[in-house]
């Protein structure tokens, strides 16, 4: 008989993974925050690599030959020994992994047997990024609204299609997609052509065919529990970042799903109390996206163009990381939203990604209160949009090192500066970081902190 999975002590965990039994690494920010090297790390020793929420990754896993996998977790590239789940909270668009999987095979990387979906995860079809796209006519404002939004809006309204569906008999599952269309067109009037309909249904057959040639679903709630319990090693990836949770974060202007621990239970079907190591992944600048930006106009510790370190910082997230001023902006470390999601998370550990975006800088400043009229408060993050602009920061200001540290291999050879720097982080977010990244590099940068 099937037993849950066994319970692990939170208190003798592993806090950097590398001997944990089953690891979550997360975003802790606004998105950009660079969890894939770590991930890239960890995965060559575990035995499962399995993502729980969303739809399409907002850090893409990349593979030799530069293809970006759009909805595999990292492990399915990096080792044989390795295999990948997608649990029953992923939205699956047949385009993407159809896509995913054809570039394993064009990287002559063995899937067969490796790869599992869940019979419960639900469907993202053309239809539903027809009535995204009207939605977002609708509304005329900021919030981006795409298929995967629409897929889990219906989910909890029972009018989803899921895996379950798509590898029954054919006829059957047309006859489920048709009705369910016929329903969201009539409700929306949202006009679905014959064509658009047959090319979809093309797309989703093709899906079938290859899901169930390689027999890749499968409850795969009763696999990973079984797992645990054999004592396999579990790895675990978040699709986007705790500050875009959709109950945790500034609503609306948020992710359609879950993104903190709690959606881990839920999204792949095992006890909370078998997450042993909770890694957090947060980038020593606040990146954030313009369209937020325009609505809230700024944000607390938002690094202004008059700022002397604005150009230096700017430059190097564009030319570095690819984060270039059109879409994103980017603040001073704001320590208050980190010790928010450690609250919501139970964070092991830290990540700290980004570190030699500050190399040029006389000063860096992390704000670690916010002032609000008279008031001095820490650890909050606003449930308003418009509380935003109620919120001063408080900024200590520590002096830079002014040394390239993007070559450096050791932590304990980064300048005195820079680690002082990461114990004053360490303090105000009241978690060790165990891990420091000086980078962009997918292999190499990674920095541990040995204790």
């Amino acid at each position: 008989m099937l037993k849950v999975a066994k319970k692990l002590s939170r208190a003798s965990a592993c806090n950097d993974g590398l001997t944990s039994k089953f690891c979550l690494v997360l975003g802790l920010q606004w998105g950009r925050e660079g969890k894939r090297k770590l991930l890239n790390k960890l995965c060559v020793d575990y035995d499962y690599s399995c993502r729980f929420n969303g739809g399409t990754l907002s850090e893409p896993n990349i593979l030799p030959n530069g293809d970006a996998m759009k909805i595999l977790p990292v492990g399915i590239q990096h080792s044989i020994k390795c295999k990948s789940i997608l649990g029953n909270g992923v939205i699956i668009d047949a385009k993407h992994l159809l896509h995913d999987i054809y570039a394993l095979e064009n990287n002559g990387i063995d899937y067969k047997e490796r790869l599992y979906i869940s019979n419960r995860a639900h469907i993202e079809t053309a239809f539903h990024k027809k009535i995204a796209k009207r939605l977002r006519e609708l509304r005329n404002d900021t919030i981006w609204i795409n298929g995967e939004d629409v897929s889990m809006a219906f989910k909890p309204m029972k009018m989803g299609l899921r895996v379950a569906n798509l590898v029954e008999p054919w006829q059957l599952f047309e006859q489920k997609y048709q009705r369910v269309q016929s329903t969201f067109s009539e409700l929306f009037k949202v006009e679905f052509t014959n064509e658009e309909m047959q090319e979809d249904l093309d797309q989703l057959r093709e899906l079938q065919e290859v899901l169930i040639k390689y027999k890749m679903v499968t409850d795969t709630v009763v696999l990973l529990n079984q797992k645990i319990n054999d004592g396999k090693r579990i790895l675990v990836e978040d699709c986007s970042t705790s500050l875009m949770d959709v109950d945790f974060g500034i609503y609306p202007y948020t992710d359609s799903f879950n993104t903190t621990t709690g959606a881990v239970c839920t999204g792949l079907g095992v006890p909370e109390e078998a997450i042993e190591t909770t890694i957090g992944v947060m980038s020593v600048a606040s990146i954030i996206r313009k369209a937020f930006l325009n609505r809230i106009q700024t944000f607390p510790s938002q690094v202004q163009s008059t700022d002397p370190a604005y150009e230096s910082m700017k430059k190097k997230l564009n030319e570095e990381y690819d984060i270039t001023s059109d879409t994103f902006d980017f603040g001073w470390l704001d320590l208050n939203p980190i010790r928010h999601a450690h609250m919501l998370n139970q964070l092991s550990s830290i990540y700290l990604t980004g570190v030699d975006i500050l190399d040029e800088l006389d000063e860096i400043k992390i704000c670690k209160q916010y002032k609000i009229e008279e008031s001095l408060v820490e650890g909050i993050h606003p449930t308003l949009i418009d509380d935003f602009a109620k919120l001063s920061p408080v900024y200590k200001s520590m002096k830079g090192w002014k040394q390239k540290t993007s070559e450096i291999e050791k932590f304990d050879d980064l300048p005195v500066n820079c680690q002082s720097m990461i114990k004053e982080i360490e303090k105000g977010a009241k978690v060790q970081i165990s891990y420091v990244s000086v980078n962009n590099e997918e292999d190499e940068g990674l920095l541990r902190i040995i204790r």
